[in-house]
């Protein structure tokens, strides 16, 4: 099943040679992500059209950080407020169809400006979707900064091992 077509981000070679697929759509620090429009309803959606491409890329296994979005001038819990709901329903269900996990980071879940967040999570699991624990850890230091919070979002969520996405055997 296809949501829509898009064109791959990596060559197939290189593909096959890693062990998981994570695609980061809103790393708008980066000169080829296209930043989000300034306007708060277009940057919803664009993060929500984000969203839609990673899914549509069959390599795709988990989304990091959906929402987050800490280089434009609104808020994790803005950006999530404001999306299609309806459509981002539809967007679940298409990675739940997929087996596409979406990241959880303790850091953005649970802080009061991406308190929304908790939201798009409970509606992924409700549908039969997974999480896939992150930390975005970028060190030793942030790793273990991290490591000792994923307890709490584990109990938040009630997440049982089924719900949570792991890496496939090489």
């Amino acid at each position: 099943e296809r949501c829509s077509s898009v064109k791959p981000f990596m060559p197939p070679a290189m593909v096959a040679a890693c062990e998981c697929v994570l695609v980061a759509t809103n790393h708008y620090q980066l000169p080829w992500i296209e930043p989000p429009p300034a306007a708060l309803a277009a940057a919803a959606a664009h993060e929500l059209d984000c969203l839609q491409t990673a899914l549509d890329w069959p390599p795709t296994q988990v989304v990091a950080h959906p929402f987050f979005n800490g280089t434009t001038a609104h808020s994790t819990d803005a950006l999530f407020a404001a999306c299609d709901h309806r459509r981002l329903d539809e967007l679940i269900d298409c990675a739940v169809a997929r087996g596409v996990a979406f990241e959880i980071q303790p850091k953005f879940w649970g802080e009061p400006t991406a308190g929304g967040l908790a939201e798009l999570f409970e509606r992924l699991l409700a549908r039969g979707g997974k999480v896939a624990l992150g930390s975005d850890a970028h060190s030793l230091a942030g790793l273990d900064r991290w490591a000792g919070d994923m307890a709490a979002v584990v109990a938040r969520f009630g997440l049982r091992l089924e719900d949570v996405w792991l890496p496939r055997p090489p």
